[in-house]
Order: C-alpha cells, then structure tokens, then sequence
C-alpha cells in the first residue's frame, strides 16, 4: 500500500482509539466521581463503541504492517507483533491463574450459602498480590510500540513519533504504579477494593494524550518523492563521446566499456 493509504488508515484507526478512551472516560468519571449521581451515557453506546476501538487497533496493525513495506524496515511492524502477542500471552496466563485460584477455593464457595459480596471482596483480596505482580508485565508492550515509532521517527522524520512512543510506556507506568497505591491503601484500611483500580484513570488520560498526538503524527508524515525507496538512481551516461548501449538492461556506457557500469555484463 502507499504511504498516503497508511496514513489514512493510521489516523482513523487513532481516531478510533480515541473515541473509545475518551467513552471509558467518562463513563468511569460518571460512576466514581462526585459524578455518580448523573445518568451514564448507557451500555448499548458501550457495546457499539468497544468493536470500534478493535476496528481501530486492526487498521493501526496494518498501517504500521504497510509503514514496514513503505520504508522497507520489517521492525516497525515486528515490534508491533512482539507486544501483541506478550498482551495474549499475558491474559491467557492471568486468566489461567485466575481459574485456578477459583478452582483452589471451590470448597470455600460450596460451603457459603451463595457468592455473597463479602465472599467476592475476599477472593479480590487474596488475588490482588498476584494480579499487581502480573501487572508489571504490561509494560513490555508499551516498550516494543515506543520502539517501533522510534523506527518510525526515523525513517518518515516526524519527531513527535517519539513523544508518542515515550507517552505510551509512562502510561503503562503510572496505571501500574497507582494500582499499587490503591492496593497499599486498601490494606491500610483507607480504601475500599471496589476503588482501588479508579487511579488507573490517570494513566488512562496520559494514554489518551498519546494517540491524540499519534494522530498528528499520522498526518505529519511527508509524502516519498518519486524515487522509489531502498534503490539508488541509474547511473549517469558518460559525458562527452559516443556511448554503447547495453543489449541487457539498455544502460548507456563509454565506448571503450567492457562491462556494463550498471548490470555488470560484459558488452
């Protein structure tokens, strides 16, 4: 595909992205919040808006698949790939874990009289140690995007590729970090653990900012000039004097050649 049908995909797909967090935003706004008593934008604009934010991811994976072929550099994409598939690997183990950890306190469940809410705060007590481990992992793919728009940087010259990347991990970071805040509180008898996770907002709006700027980036990326990229121009014919042309490739060479100064064959 051409630079300019990624860069469309690129931006839409960022637009996308941006919908769907500015939505989750705000409904998590509305039911934290000195917000809660105000009516909530409703679950059917959530079920419409979560299949976007995929659309959005799946036409920014191919962007960055087309940038790769564009500028003939396979890490931009491959970076890309890497943190996608930690991401799978990692809520396939989070839920592998959460499973078993279910199945452990099986009997705990049978013997009380229903899943009563006490019962669900103890069980998010005892997972949170492993579920705030776990979460450290969350940053390796921030890690590989930020190396890919670094890439990116390089070979398009938008600089802000760079804010965009670096934006990305401390986002990861601070929810990580607050979610560690929330839990101390927690434990602390501060904060109840339905709340802890509400400092992840934070690093939501950091994330938000990101692909706000990626969005920019998109847009910023100048159009290639015609020379097509990763070929150097045909050679010069020789100035002055006759030429002979090559019966191979038809490129012109001095009269006295034996060999064609751009196939190499022998005139």
């Amino acid at each position: 595909m051409a630079v300019s049908t990624n860069k469309q995909l690129a931006f839409v797909g960022a637009l996308l992205t941006i919908v769907g967090l500015a939505y989750s935003l705000l409904t998590f706004g509305f039911n934290t919040f000195p917000f809660s008593s105000a009516p909530v934008f409703g679950l059917s604009l959530g079920l419409f808006l979560a299949p976007l934010s995929i659309i959005g991811f799946i036409l920014f994976l191919l962007a960055m698949y087309g940038f790769s072929r564009d500028y003939q550099d396979s890490a931009i994409f491959n970076y890309i790939l890497y943190g996608l598939i930690i991401t799978i690997v990692v809520g396939i183990i989070l839920v592998g874990v959460v499973l078993a950890f279910v199945f452990s306190s099986l009997r705990s469940i049978i013997e009380t009289p229903g899943f009563t809410a006490e019962f669900s705060r103890i069980l998010l007590r005892d997972f949170l140690p492993v579920f705030l481990g776990a979460s450290f992992l969350g940053l390796v793919s921030p890690i590989f995007h930020m190396l890919a728009f670094n890439r990116l940087t390089g070979k398009s010259g938008v600089r802000l590729f760079r804010t965009v990347g670096l934006l990305g991990v401390v986002a990861a970071a601070v929810t990580v970090a607050f979610w560690f805040l929330g839990a101390a509180l927690f434990y602390m008898g501060v904060l109840a653990i339905g709340n802890i996770f509400m400092f992840s907002v934070v690093g939501s709006v950091v994330s938000l900012v990101s692909w706000i700027l990626a969005a920019k980036a998109f847009r910023s990326i100048p159009m290639p000039t015609s020379q097509t990229y990763g070929t150097s121009p045909p050679p010069p014919p020789p100035s002055g004097g006759s030429v002979e042309y090559c019966p191979y490739c038809g490129t012109a060479n001095a009269l006295d050649a034996e060999y064609c100064v751009n196939c190499g064959k022998k005139l």
